[in-house]
């Protein structure tokens, strides 16, 4: 049994759509797709043209989401040893208003009355909590804020300090936007990709028809056409009181057991006709030429027939 795998990859599609165009026109009038192809309304320049440009839309996601890494590596750059020098600066003031914490609170720090501490992990939020420390440090006179010792002894500067966070918050914004523009770029991809591959279905599916024969031809299409052999299975099927029962793809070659305990009949084909096989219970048989698609007829109105086949899957 063949079957068509379709490409995974929008570069492949293309390929494969160029190579459709191609042999298309190289058969002219011969080709087996014109009837199919003004029945479906599709126009294979136009298809090739639609994944050119998805193309370039899948390129230019690809661009704008490594700028956006970019710009996602610069924040941590930042972010990272904010995070211990702010700490510092929290637990001193921690420290310095013990147990009065919800003093702390004033300098934009989300603390409990029992001195709990939650640092934001939004880059916004950050970045608001460090502009309110920065404030409120510096809206005291010289020298006297509780952190004044602190930052001298670490030799931490807030203007920087605040430039630092200002610089995280904006490069991480930048990140947001160039994010937002890649799925844009994603979605107008995706939207010709949804018009086109259903497109690319339909043909290899009519070619496959085509070649039915010879699957295999449907590959100079540039498809790629695997042969897939079917393995066998055995199958146990119960039959009603004086019912049948049709099964397909039954292996020439292969066994056949009545598992019952009554007698039933086989007929050739979809149909109860012509000389059956009987088939007594606990018999087996090996399925004869011809058998391929069978009936199976329970001859009792008394008990219910079991027989087991091998089939291919």
């Amino acid at each position: 049994m063949a079957r068509l795998i379709h490409p995974k990859t929008t570069a492949a599609a293309l390929h494969l759509l160029t190579s459709i165009l191609t042999r298309h026109e190289a058969l002219g009038a011969d080709s087996p797709l014109h009837l199919l192809l003004l029945q479906k309304g599709i126009s294979l320049p136009d298809a090739v043209a639609s994944m050119e440009t998805a193309i370039v839309h899948e390129k230019d996601a690809a661009t704008l989401r490594s700028e956006s890494e970019n710009y996602t590596a610069l924040r941590k750059l930042k972010t990272a040893p904010l995070r211990k020098t702010v700490s510092g600066m929290v637990q001193m003031l921690k420290t310095y208003y013990k147990p009065a914490y919800t003093e702390v609170g004033l300098w934009g720090i989300d603390i409990t009355t029992t001195g709990r501490i939650y640092y934001p992990t939004n880059v916004a939020a950050q970045h608001t909590m460090v502009k309110t420390l920065v404030t409120k440090n510096n809206a005291f006179p010289a020298g006297a804020s509780p952190l004044s010792g602190y930052l001298a002894k670490k030799g931490i500067s807030t203007a920087a300090l605040l430039a630092d966070v200002t610089e995280a918050a904006n490069n991480n914004t930048k990140a947001a936007e160039l994010r937002r523009k890649a799925e844009k770029e994603i979605a107008l991809r995706n939207a010709k990709l949804a018009i086109v591959l259903p497109q690319l279905r339909t043909i290899g599916g009519y070619l496959m028809d085509f070649y039915s024969d010879n699957p295999r031809e449907t590959g100079l299409w540039g498809f790629l056409v695997e042969e897939t052999e079917r393995k066998p299975a055995q199958k146990t099927s119960r039959i009603r009181l004086g019912d049948s029962l049709t099964m397909n793809s039954v292996i020439i070659g292969g066994t056949l057991t009545n598992m019952g305990e009554t007698e039933v009949f086989l007929y050739k084909g979809k149909t109860i006709s012509g000389e059956p096989i009987t088939l007594l219970p606990g018999e087996v048989i090996t399925v004869p030429k011809g058998y391929s698609i069978l009936t199976v007829k329970n001859t009792s109105s008394l008990k219910t027939a079991m027989i087991k086949v091998t089939i291919s899957r």
